[in-house]
């Protein structure tokens, strides 16, 4: 493409360097700068939804049972509490062990915090209460590699001896040391379930979950219980004439039908309700079944996505992106500029970098302030 329409980024910093006076000034701008002048163009460009910045699309994919296991799964988050006015106190309350034996047959880490959290022990001494986190590692045969201290206990002593009474109960710890005060919870254990679904980079917003075709809710009716058997518009009077209820529906009878058919399905089947992290790309989904949806069911999302410059190269050449990213190498070039305010050049020479600072400043300013009513894309309200 020609100058005047770049393609790529490397054409665009030629034509952002060419507007603001190449090969006739030089620009003191380093290439870095450029690349981040072009990349927060772009991020304001698609962060606020110009027009031809986005897109709304529909994504779909197919429910696997995979998915659905590692949506139903948990991670367990151990959070020791530090409260220092609420403690308990008791004499030889265990603060740290030290493996002897790593023993065999000890569940690895699983979805379910029971297998490795709060495992009760025995001892060789007097003492009581100890609980173990076993932690996620296993050895070949299954033994423990490290453990810490869950519950405290009391009554024990350095040099007790722990077995850890899961798997073939043959893993033992040695107390290390003992502390006569712990917080009231010692270790108090976190559930966060894994409700979500990374969604791909370009992805701005979701908008909707789109409920999913649920063996034809709606249209085949057969996961609304008794809807065939006790909606007056379908079952009343077999012989009709076209009143309301018979079978010859007019054009009032069907829309009232279809009012009645969709409470009914809001109610059994309500919207999925849902939150979206943009940084993270996750979407969590406020859902344990989708409503009904089953294996090989699609997932439908409404999203809002950026067209992938390096895809679309199109979208270099932007007119309105141009502009905006060239009054942000001005500010950076000015910027540099400044450190030689008030300084003389050989032949009474003077820069005034903060000129053409302000110039780009305002340049901005006034972009931003129109962007609203000139380039983004308009809210929902507002189309039709």
């Amino acid at each position: 493409m020609s100058l005047a329409n770049p393609a790529n980024r490397e054409e665009l910093k030629q034509y952002i360097l060419t507007r603001l006076g190449a090969p006739v000034l030089q620009i003191n701008v380093s290439d870095e700068q450029l690349d981040v002048a072009i990349t927060d163009a772009f991020a304001y460009y698609f962060g606020r939804s110009h027009y031809n910045g986005t897109e709304r699309v529909y994504l779909g994919t197919r429910i696997e049972q995979p998915f659905l296991d590692a949506f139903g799964s948990k991670t367990v988050i151990p959070v020791t509490q530090t409260t220092d006015d609420v403690k308990v106190y008791a004499d030889g309350m265990v603060d740290t062990v030290t493996l002897t034996a790593a023993g065999s047959g000890y569940p690895p880490n699983t979805n379910n915090p029971a297998d490795f959290l709060d495992i009760p022990t025995t001892t060789s001494g007097s003492g009581t209460g100890l609980t173990l986190d076993l932690g996620s590692v296993r050895t070949s045969a299954g033994g423990v590699s490290t453990a810490t201290v869950n519950r405290t206990g009391s009554g024990y002593a350095v040099g007790d001896v722990v077995t850890v009474d899961t798997g073939d109960k043959n893993a033992t710890f040695e107390v290390s040391t003992i502390k006569t005060s712990s917080p009231v919870h010692g270790v108090m254990n976190f559930e966060q379930q894994n409700n979500y679904i990374v969604m791909p980079d370009n992805v701005l917003s979701v908008s909707n979950i789109v409920k999913a075709n649920v063996s034809g809710s709606i249209g085949g009716m057969t996961d609304i219980p008794g809807v065939a058997f006790f909606n007056p518009f379908l079952m009343g009077g077999a012989g009709g004439t076209g009143a309301c209820g018979n079978m010859a529906f007019d054009l009032t009878t069907y829309y009232t039908m279809q009012e009645y058919l969709a409470l009914i399905d809001f109610m059994l089947y309500p919207p999925i309700s849902y939150n979206y992290n943009q940084r993270l790309k996750r979407l969590y989904i406020n859902s344990d079944n989708f409503n009904g949806a089953r294996v090989n069911d699609y997932l439908m999302f409404e999203v809002t996505t950026y067209p992938v410059p390096e895809l679309y190269p199109e979208m270099w050449s932007d007119f309105w992106l141009k502009e905006y990213v060239v009054a942000l190498v001005k500010y950076q070039w000015g910027q540099n500029l400044t450190k030689f305010n008030n300084v003389q050049l050989p032949g009474g020479i003077t820069m005034n970098g903060s000129e053409i600072m302000n110039d780009a400043k305002n340049t901005l300013e006034n972009m931003r302030s129109r962007f609203a009513m000139d380039a983004a894309d308009p809210p929902l309200d507002l189309v039709g």
